[in-house]
């Protein structure tokens, strides 16, 4: 265990690892001072300044008193606004759609489904939902969001007691033995706070173009060494680093021993900074300036798609700049302006209530003199009077308020839009009018999110690809003879092959089972899952090499759920459907997912099984039967009724 007050000796780099870390520091405080500087897109801010200002606007920070006459007060104005635009983009479904291409442009519509299932399910053993609304507030607040894309395996301290001691034994009897076990094993995203990401050319617009980044954060050392510890050049990191600007080099690059880091480091702390070059397909991790990895050591190996494995989610881009504008950029100087207003009402209507006083005396009067109810003797009218004029907040400023407040419907969304009433007589017609014309300012949104959703679903296609075919463990095989490769197995809801409901299986083995052994397993499964169809996948790591093909990722947002005006749209497009084509044309199958969907409703609560209905409707035809338990006469007649009954 090291001393902290021990002397840290510098790491023995290489002559190659040298001249390598001298360009690298350049490289890095280039960025850094490029991002630090005021830039006009920041409104003239440093990016950590307008970072700051955005989160403070975003949480409705009330700033302290200036004096004991000031007031501690905020509209909140600008967090309602984007709490708003977080609770629309948050009702959408944004799963994605994988598209899989062989060499020949062929779309393999079966191994896009296969890998849209394993990224859907990746997404529920990471809880990825409950990321999401950070991961999104970030971009609409700051106008800019870093997702980091990376394998994780997680470990917790396990204890097992290996004597069954007792308070009345002697302490030194207890016995236990402590290790770590893994809890987490997969691919996990991971916001990261804008001031923690430095891109390489801050006038490059998206991630995927940029020549490098760089993330920086600082742990505590005991917090980094459960990470780093058993590395090699851990020893070599020292307890703190001053140094933010290195000496300079000379003419050519010489190594000067000296510590170094991106800020200033306090004692006991680590600053971890990792740095993406996919130009040259390089990674390097640095401990407080210290490189903790070879020089050529290849991004592919923790980002196999090459990129930088950072998603970027931008709200509203602005061209040949690497940062967006975020909501509360917008708004943030119209609620300024607001609270100064509210402040300035709330001081004239005091000064109305319990206005200041000048006497005309020299008797000495408290400052309770106006209290309600106060008797005073020997005092005449003239002797107090009002020495600023208490005619209270006019019709003429609670105007000039409202227009303020438009602005910042103007310029975010509506209190309409927010379910907020409205003021004055307004038509339906023109409260809808009003909600269209928001929705296109949700535009924005709505497509940020689809962009930062497909980013990240690409990396996590190809770290999937990379990982899944990787064994977990190893068993000892049935004949006792052998060690066998233990992988991951995956379970799935979803459609299968003809279209009904059930389970889906992905096995990554090293071989495929014997075909007559997989269709008795998937009876047995069947009917252990209530009768509904189950269907095993199986994946070699072979076929996993011959996946690297062409992937196309979409992501098309819809509703979680639905209103009652859309409920009524879908179930007036079956009815004219079955008129216009005939009941028979209909697939019920999709028709009764759907209407489950629309209404908000579990499939199996609303539906039987396809093997439970009568014979003359297990074909997926309508059943020709009318309400009152009557055949109708003819396919429009029951369509025409079906639709009635639905309409009512």
């Amino acid at each position: 265990m090291q001393d902290k007050d021990k002397q840290i000796i510098p790491a023995p780099y290489t002559e190659q690892e040298k001249e390598y870390r001298a360009k690298i520091i350049r490289m890095l405080q280039n960025c850094r001072d490029e991002r630090d500087q005021q830039h006009p897109e920041f409104d003239g801010l440093t990016y950590l300044q307008y970072y700051d200002t955005n989160k403070r606007a975003d949480l409705s920070y009330i700033p302290p008193k200036r004096n004991k006459e000031d007031f501690r007060i905020v509209t909140g104005t600008t967090r309602e606004k984007d709490t708003t635009i977080l609770s629309s983009v948050m009702e959408l479904n944004l799963e994605p759609n994988v598209f899989a291409f062989n060499e020949d442009n062929m779309q393999d519509h079966y191994l896009g489904q296969t890998f849209e299932d394993l990224i859907i399910d990746s997404r529920i053993q990471e809880d990825y939902s409950k990321l999401k609304p950070v991961i999104y507030r970030e971009m609409i607040s700051q106008g800019d969001v870093f997702v980091e894309e990376l394998w994780t395996e997680e470990f917790q301290p396990q204890v097992e007691v290996l004597n069954n001691w007792t308070p009345d034994q002697k302490v030194d009897a207890f016995q236990m033995n402590e290790h770590l076990k893994k809890v987490f094993c997969g691919p996990r995203a991971k916001m990261i706070p804008g001031k923690k990401v430095f891109v390489g050319d801050i006038k490059t617009m998206f991630m995927k173009d940029q020549p490098l980044a760089f993330t920086y954060e600082v742990l505590t050392r005991a917090k980094a060494k459960t990470i780093y510890g058993k590395w090699d050049r851990w020893q070599y990191v020292p307890y703190g680093v001053d140094t933010m600007i290195s000496p300079e080099f000379g003419d050519g690059p010489v190594y000067q021993d000296f510590n170094w880091s991106l800020y200033k480091v306090p004692k006991d702390q680590v600053g971890v900074l990792k740095l993406y070059i996919p130009t040259k397909n390089k990674f390097m991790i640095m401990l407080n300036g210290v490189m903790m990895m070879p020089v050529n050591y290849p991004l592919t190996a923790i980002s196999p798609s090459g990129r930088i494995p950072i998603a970027q989610g931008k709200f509203e881009p602005i061209p040949d700049f690497a940062y967006s504008k975020g909501s509360a950029a917008k708004a943030k100087v119209q609620q300024v302006l607001m609270d100064q207003l509210l402040t300035m009402y709330i001081t004239k209507t005091r000064q109305s209530v319990k206005p200041t006083l000048g006497n005309k005396t020299k008797r000495v009067f408290s400052s309770n003199v106006t209290t309600s109810g106060k008797i005073i003797n020997d005092v005449s009218p003239e002797t107090l009077f009002p020495i600023v004029p208490t005619t209270g907040v006019t019709n003429a400023e609670f105007q000039f308020m409202g227009l303020i407040r438009e602005l910042v419907n103007e310029n975010t969304v509506n209190s309409v839009f927010s379910g907020n009433g409205t003021q004055g007589d307004q038509t339906a017609t023109e409260i809808v009018e009003l909600q269209k014309q928001q929705m296109m300012k949700m535009g924005y949104a709505i497509d940020s999110v689809m962009n930062l959703e497909k980013d990240m679903s690409y990396l996590r296609l190809f770290n999937i690809l990379q990982n899944y075919g990787t064994p977990l463990d190893q068993k000892v095989s049935k004949d006792k003879t052998a060690l066998n490769n233990v992988y991951r197995s995956v379970s799935v809801n979803g459609a299968v092959e003809d279209g009904t409901e059930g389970l889906k299986i992905y096995r990554f083995e090293d071989a495929w089972p014997d075909f007559f052994e997989q269709l008795k397993e998937e009876e047995i499964l069947t009917e252990q899952n209530g009768g509904k169809p189950v269907r095993i996948t199986y994946i070699t790591p072979q076929m996993v090499e011959l996946m690297r093909k062409k992937w196309f990722i979409e992501v098309n947002p819809s509703e979680k759920k639905s209103d009652r005006l859309s409920q009524l749209v879908f179930m007036e497009m079956i009815g004219q459907t079955a008129q216009l084509f005939g009941p028979q044309s209909l697939n019920v199958a999709k028709l009764k997912k759907k209407f489950a969907q629309k209404f908000g409703v579990q499939y199996d609560d609303l539906f039987l099984d396809q093997e439970m209905l009568p014979p003359e409707v297990q074909d997926g035809s309508v059943p020709q039967i009318n309400p009152d338990g009557t055949k109708p006469a003819s396919d429009a007649t029951a369509s025409k009724t079906a639709l009635k009954t639905m309409m009512a």
